[in-house]
């Protein structure tokens, strides 16, 4: 029972990783394109706010490398933590 438990929370953990990941993609894109998501009145100033104020602090926007590195790091743990998984055997009888 305490494995179960155990993996259930392995699964939340990891479920919750890749929405990071999902959400620094596109925090990325939004970052390095906002000249033509402006352009189209998509733009959101409470979020721009926030994203500046978290470069202004992390400077993880300060070039597309630093945020493409750090997409790809995050990307390893996710996928480093899924390696250690048992997979389940789906039976087509």
């Amino acid at each position: 029972m305490q494995q179960e438990d155990d993996l259930r929370g392995l699964a939340k953990v990891m479920d919750f990783m890749r929405a990071l990941n999902i959400l620094s993609v596109v925090i990325n894109i939004y970052w390095f394109c906002y000249g033509a998501i402006k352009e189209r009145g998509i733009h959101i100033g409470v979020v721009d706010k926030i994203l500046l104020n978290f470069n202004h602090i992390a400077g993880l926007f300060t070039t597309i490398l630093w945020t493409k590195i750090f997409a790809v790091v995050f990307l390893a743990f996710v996928l480093s933590g899924d390696k250690g998984r048992k997979r389940r055997k789906n039976n087509m009888e």
